[in-house]
């Protein structure tokens, strides 16, 4: 597993236990086989499946598996579901604590689909989502991705609606698009 120290810098966070304009992360990919890692994302993909969908994954499941009975957290096997559908995972770690995560699909090599971003309750309004696009050191031109009408992401769509632009409005959401060249670009 490959990992990086990067530098972001932190400039439009709230509630910082810090004085330092500057947060040391270290983004990494998700492998599902590392126990520990899956250990740390579970709790953080449980919080935003809560808030974001309105669904709480706090139960087991009684599953019958090749005649074996097992039992398995939701929110594992809510992971698992989405792993399944080709999603990839890209984490964010301050130190060893596990502060956000970014649920993708590549397509075309170049445009990113994002499924959900998501950040711990501190780092919510920072400006590590970009960092985290970045990360993927992927040649990433168009960014689509997806926000609630209901739980609008206020950083978000300040940045996506400067530089993106609605492609699809429904009753529960709106599809987004903005161009990118290791930032977003004014369509």
């Amino acid at each position: 597993m490959e990992q990086r120290l990067r530098v972001s810098e932190e400039h439009g966070c709230i509630e910082r236990d810090s004085d330092s304009p500057v947060l040391q992360v270290e983004y990494r990919h998700f492998e599902p086989t590392n126990k520990e890692e899956l250990f740390a994302v579970l709790p953080l993909f449980w919080e935003y499946w809560f808030r974001v969908n309105g669904e709480d994954l706090g139960e087991h499941l009684e599953c019958d598996v090749l005649g074996v009975p097992i039992r398995v957290h939701q929110a594992e096997a809510k992971l698992y579901e989405q792993l399944a559908s080709g999603s990839a995972f890209q984490l964010v770690y301050e130190g060893d604590d596990l502060i956000g995560f970014m649920q993708y699909h590549v397509a075309y090599s170049c445009v990113l689909i994002i499924r959900a971003m998501y950040f711990d309750s501190k780092h919510q309004k920072s400006t590590l989502g970009k960092d985290l696009v970045n990360s993927l050191e992927l040649p990433i031109k168009e960014v689509i991705f997806q926000t609630r009408v209901n739980a609008p992401p206020e950083r978000m769509l300040e940045i996506a609606e400067r530089y993106g632009k609605v492609l699809h409005e429904e009753d529960k959401l709106k599809t987004w698009s903005m161009l990118w060249a290791d930032r977003p670009v004014r369509q």
